[in-house]
Parts: structure tokens; sequence; C-alpha cells
């Protein structure tokens, strides 16, 4: 009869000995049928014994120890390709990647190869750190890279404020010499655009941060600049749970922000996840505590 609990002990052995492996050398040292081995490995998983990488050898991926995770390095450069390889050659180089500042195909890349990019928030921006560098660093890094891009923006902002100053200064000088003066509204020419945003953009940042609370987004209903509308899976003790999605692209959502998406739900005849930039105003509070077993609230 096999003992299962033996040959868990086998298994640890190996990837304590040798690092990262796939299930067929690991099936081939306990002597067992890879379904078999795939069947305990799932177990220590599950027991949080082992990991399982997120990087496919093939078709597989590695198991391994905790604290064995940097060992993956050496699978990555050959079995990653395309986009995934650039990003990944890029993270490992830069250590840290603003989000924002990456092309659409570069930052979808960064979401795949989880072993190696880890998301974080700094100043309201997702930034990716990657994942072999202690939180020390990675902060350091980031406090540079802001300095670095404030001295920049303060250089190029005296530059434009000399230029439209010389401007202003030489149309002054001709309207004199004319004896026609023009009165110049320097506040209406610092005047910034304002920046339009982009639907895709909130959809993406929307998709991060469900990921990031380990929320499955299932299927996207309506996507405009202000409003999200989906339906999502939730992990709770009851077990897997659909909610309708509705995240919306304002601070301080209203009472009839809330009331609109629990409508919206019960329509769909599921409870409600209500996710906003900042809390509902204080007025909505009465709503909430009313509705809590049908609406939940998260920020973003």
């Amino acid at each position: 009869m096999i003992n299962v609990e033996e040959i868990k002990i086998k298994i640890l052995n190996f990837l304590e000995n040798n690092g990262p492996s796939l299930p067929i050398h690991i099936s081939r040292e306990i002597e067992l049928s890879q379904v078999f081995t795939s069947a305990i490995l799932s177990e220590l998983v599950s027991a949080q014994k082992i990991k399982m990488s997120k990087l496919k050898i093939g078709s597989s991926p590695l198991y391994l120890l905790h604290k064995q995770e940097e060992n993956l390095e050496k699978f990555a450069e050959e079995n990653f390709k395309g986009i995934e390889k650039t990003a990944y050659l890029k993270l490992k180089k830069e250590k840290i990647i603003d989000d924002l500042e990456q092309e659409p195909a570069l930052r979808v890349a960064l979401r795949s190869i989880k072993d190696f990019a880890i998301p974080i928030k700094f100043n309201e921006r997702i930034v990716w750190k990657y994942a072999f560098i202690d939180n020390e660093e990675a902060k350091n890094l980031l406090t540079k890279t802001t300095e670095k891009k404030s001295i920049k923006e303060n250089t190029q902002t005296k530059e434009e404020d000399n230029k439209k100053n010389n401007e202003i200064k030489e149309k002054i000088t001709i309207k004199k010499e004319e004896n026609k003066l023009d009165i110049f509204d320097e506040k209406e020419k610092r005047k910034k655009p304002k920046v339009k945003i982009n639907p895709e953009e909130f959809l993406l940042e929307v998709k991060t941060f469900l990921n990031e609370k380990e929320i499955r987004f299932i299927q996207e209903m309506e996507t405009t600049k202000k409003e999200i509308i989906a339906k999502v899976q939730i992990n709770s003790d009851l077990g897997k749970i659909n909610f309708l999605l509705v995240a919306k692209n304002k601070k301080r959502p209203s009472l009839s922000d809330l009331s609109k998406a629990k409508k919206e739900a019960n329509f769909e005849r599921m409870p409600c996840l209500f996710i906003a930039r900042g809390e509902p105003v204080s007025t909505a509070q009465d709503f909430l505590e009313e509705n809590k077993n049908l609406l939940k609230t998260d920020t973003f």
C-alpha cells in the first residue's frame, strides 16, 4: 500500500535538493504515475507546503518550495516569448516600472508574468516591482525616480515660462512700436488642457484592482469613461458567489449612485459590488447599513 505521507516527504526533499522542478521529474523520483504525482502535488500546494509557478515550461508549471522563487530566473529568458520576454527583461533591468508610462501591450504582459512582477501602489499610481528586490530597495528607487521627474518637470516648466515671457515681451514691444497695445491674459495662456479619460484605461485600472483583491472578472457588460458594469466572482465562506460589479470613476459617489447600482443588481438577481475612487457621501450611510447584505462597497 502506498504511504502518501512518505511520498510527500520524498517530494519535499527532492525540491529541497533540486529547486523548482517539473512534475515529470518529480514523478520519476518518487516512481509513481504523473496522474498520481499531480494529485499529491496539488495537495501540497493547497496545504501551502510548496508553490506552483505561473511560468510554464511547455504546458507544465514548475513546483518549488517557498523561498526558492528566485531560482525561477534561470527558466525565464528561455521560456518567455515575444512581449512577455521584453517585459521581463525590462523589469529585471530597471527593477521598478511605472505602469502608465508603458505601451498597452507591455502593460498587459507585466500582468501575466506574475512570478516576477509585483504590483504596488505609489502616489495613487500602479508601479511594478521586480519580485526579487526587497521593499527598502524599491522604496529608494521610487524616491530617486520621483525626485528626478520632479527636477525635470520643474526645469521644463521654467523653460516654458521663460519662453512664454519672452514671447509676451516681444509681442508687447511690437505692439508699442505700432501704437497698438493688446492686453495678454497670462492666466489663460498658462491654462492646461483637461486630460481626457480613456474608458480602456479605466477598465484596466479596475481589472488590476480586482486582481489584487483576488476577485475574478467574469463578463464585461458596459464600459464608459465614467462607469463600468460587469459580472465578477468572489470567494467567500459560503463558496464562490457572483456579484454585479458597478465601478464609478468618481471620488464621492452619491446616494443616487448606490441606489441605482442596487436596482441594476436586483434586476440581474445577484448582490452588488460597488467600487469608486473614494468613500460614498455621508448621507448614504443609512442606505448602506440597510442593504449591507446585498451591497458591498470598496475604494480603489
